[in-house]
């Protein structure tokens, strides 16, 4: 195998593709409205394109094994835009786990709830003291089955 890509997180939040999916909605529900046809088809046409970017745009880790190097890019309408870097060997691959937390405060009592969430991110440490994410899950067992897959592909670039 000379090439693993790893596909990572999506590039925009849930709350960037619902509003992307309103505005879709939106646009179609004023189709049954009288008015400018032709203004609502191409407002229809470009907030569909917007909301399929918001919903396929995503960072990516592209490491080639035959070359050493790898390229972390985002994948925007099916380009990979990155810089390669190379690299000698990979001193070690771990997870962490993560804790994620957020606060929602409403406006009219100003009383805020947090939220908490435990995430585990696999990264893979260079000979170099660089450290490159290369994937997230929400479980621990999942990822590392798939880490496991990565360490087979990146044998050779492993430091023994």
């Amino acid at each position: 195998m000379d090439n693993l890509d790893i596909k990572q997180e999506y590039y925009f939040t849930i709350n960037f593709k619902a509003f992307g999916l309103i505005l879709i909605f939106g646009t179609l529900m004023s189709l049954a409205i009288g008015g400018a046809m032709v203004i609502k088809l191409i407002l229809l046409a470009v907030f569909t394109l917007l909301t399929f970017i918001m919903f396929t745009t995503r960072y990516g880790l592209l490491i080639d094994v035959e070359n050493s190097s790898y390229m972390k890019y985002t994948w925007f309408l099916g380009q990979k835009k990155g810089q390669p870097v190379q690299m000698n060997k990979i001193e070690k691959i771990y997870i962490n786990e993560v804790l994620v937390s957020k606060t929602v405060y409403r406006y009219s009592s100003g009383i805020g709830k947090k939220f908490q969430d435990r995430i585990y991110k696999a990264f893979m440490k260079l000979d170099d003291g660089t450290k490159v994410h290369l994937d997230t899950d929400h479980s621990e067992e999942v990822l590392a089955d798939r880490v496991n897959e990565y360490a087979l592909a990146l044998n050779r670039l492993i430091k023994k």
